[in-house]
């Protein structure tokens, strides 16, 4: 529904602006792709069998998304990069203690429980893994979006940032752009397996405002 903007027209405003069913549609098939990669850089990095899957593309408020990974009591870790170039925003690489420190170890070579503390060695170990990731995941994202707008050629991720608070401030943090700006998020979300097994990891993507208007311009609606 459109809302009035400060002249008084019922012209769409930010808040308003949705992809369809068919953008999301096509949406996801580059982001496949992007999760495809990924894994495999994931794979050769850890040197173990990889899988990450892409389990929702939403479209939702800005109070539901920063819940998404736990109550404001739950402690989780983010290892954070902006994005920027042809779609700007965040992408964010999660994990609860347990599963981050084990990744530590796997990066180190270490038997699991090695790795008890945030130590600078075991935070560079999680942000590497998360700067692997994510820059396999968006050069191949802009490789299948580059065929809808050019200018999508070259999204680049800043490097990433590691944090460790309440999962619900942390969310927060990442989204205060969007919601100042937007009553909901267009929000990308990866899991993780390694060796078969299901990790307490996710992959975050989080356009700002702007971006999503972008998309919708540019994403075929058919």
């Amino acid at each position: 529904m459109s809302r009035p903007t400060n002249n008084g027209t019922n012209e769409p405003d930010m808040n308003d602006v949705q992809l369809t069913g068919p953008q999301v549609e096509q949406l996801s098939v580059a982001l496949h792709a992007g999760v495809d990669d990924a894994a495999a850089a994931m794979a050769r990095w850890l040197s173990v069998p990889s899988v990450m899957t892409l389990e929702s593309l939403d479209q939702i408020s800005v109070d539901e998304a920063v819940t998404l990974l736990g109550a404001d009591l739950s402690t989780i870790c983010l290892c954070a990069m902006q994005v920027s170039g042809g779609l700007n925003g965040q992408l964010v690489f999660a994990f609860d203690d347990d599963s981050g420190l084990a990744l530590a170890d796997l990066v180190l070579k270490q038997p699991t429980g090695s790795t008890t503390t945030w130590n600078d060695v075991a935070q560079s170990a999680a942000l590497e893994t998360s700067n692997i990731i994510g820059c396999s995941y968006l050069n191949a994202l802009s490789d299948n979006l580059v065929e809808f707008d050019s200018s999508v050629r070259a999204i680049i991720p800043s490097p990433p940032v590691f944090r460790r608070d309440f999962a619900e401030s942390l969310l927060q943090a990442v989204m205060m752009e969007q919601a100042v700006s937007s009553d909901t998020v267009l929000l990308t979300r990866v899991r993780f397996e390694l060796n078969r097994q299901p990790l307490n990891w996710t992959l975050l993507m989080v356009p700002d405002p702007s971006s999503l208007k972008r998309l919708r311009e540019f994403v075929p609606d058919e």
